[in-house]
């Protein structure tokens, strides 16, 4: 689902107004650093915990929540990085990192959404040899070159920079809106993908369907089908092993790190411990990723 999104403290959250005027219940939905889904009860103000298949009264959430931006309005009054003069740094490569870390204090600290801040990014890029383009992930910090229709994760910045005028370098620029790659190797936050709570009743997306027309005369209505002997289990909560460190985690499809990772799992998340390959474990998060990470960096709960 794409969401404008932004960063609120729990304060913030809390003083959503209630009664006429307040936002629609779905808007009261909020996200945790760990990937942990709440809810504010608009009626009587208390915080609900999605435990795996509904939203249950709980405890209140961490002080940094991420919900929908249409909540508040930005405080920042300029875009991120252009109050930084480029004279500041020693070059182009260094600029590159600064506009990118003040992007992410910013929407960490709740001044700009989601929108905003890769509007930013996508307006700052290096042209490395080539030429070809290169920009910093805005998560990970680290360095990454578009090259063969995809980003792809470097050690470092690019040797040398271009022209950012030069006709080639527009052209190679082009090249990332020609092909099926995002416009970042990094988003600034995870896809905004609510749970279902299975306690509420289902919302037609159009009109219901008819009832079925009454019964012809002479001709016997189909018996009903049984009813089930039990209903069907419950699905069952997820049960956390470890939680990622503050700093984040790498994920790669196998435990072999000659290849590119293949996820980016964020700090504070809670994951399950699956496969160990020491040092290698196989995670999955509560939203379904999953990938091998270096297990010795993993907090166990």
């Amino acid at each position: 689902m794409s969401v404008e999104l932004r960063r609120y403290t729990r304060a913030e959250a809390e003083r959503m107004p209630a009664g006429r005027g307040a936002p629609a219940p779905e808007a009261l939905v909020f996200r945790d650093p760990a990937g942990v889904w709440w809810r504010l009860d608009a009626a009587s103000r208390s915080w609900l915990r999605f435990d795996g298949a509904a939203f249950v009264a709980a405890q209140s959430p961490p002080d940094t929540l991420e919900g929908a931006a249409l909540l508040a309005q930005s405080t920042q009054p300029v875009p991120p990085g252009m109050d930084d003069a480029p004279q500041q740094y020693p070059d182009a490569n260094a600029f590159m990192e600064g506009v990118v870390e003040r992007v992410r204090e910013r929407y960490e600290r709740g001044e700009i959404t989601s929108e905003a801040a890769e509007a930013v990014l996508c307006g700052h890029l290096v042209a490395g040899p080539g030429p070809r383009i290169w920009t910093v992930g805005v998560r990970s910090g680290s360095w990454y070159e578009f090259d063969d229709g995809a980003w792809q994760r470097r050690n470092g910045p690019p040797a040398s920079v271009a022209d950012a005028a030069s006709d080639d370098v527009v052209r190679a620029a082009a090249t990332i809106l020609e092909s099926d790659a995002s416009l970042l190797p990094e988003p600034v936050a995870d896809a905004w993908e609510p749970p279902v709570d299975a306690g509420e009743p289902a919302e037609f997306d159009e009109e219901p369907p008819p009832p079925p027309p009454p019964d012809e005369p002479g001709i016997a209505p189909p018996a009903p089908a049984p009813s089930p002997s039990a209903p069907p289990p419950a699905p069952s909560a997820f049960a956390a092993t470890h939680r990622i460190p503050a700093s984040g985690l790498e994920a790669w499809a196998n435990p072999d790190p000659s290849v590119a990772p293949a996820a980016w799992i964020e700090g504070g998340s809670l994951v399950r411990a699956d496969e160990r390959n020491d040092p290698w474990m196989r995670v999955v998060t509560q939203q379904g990723t999953r990938g091998w990470v270096d297990g010795r960096r993993l907090e166990t709960l």
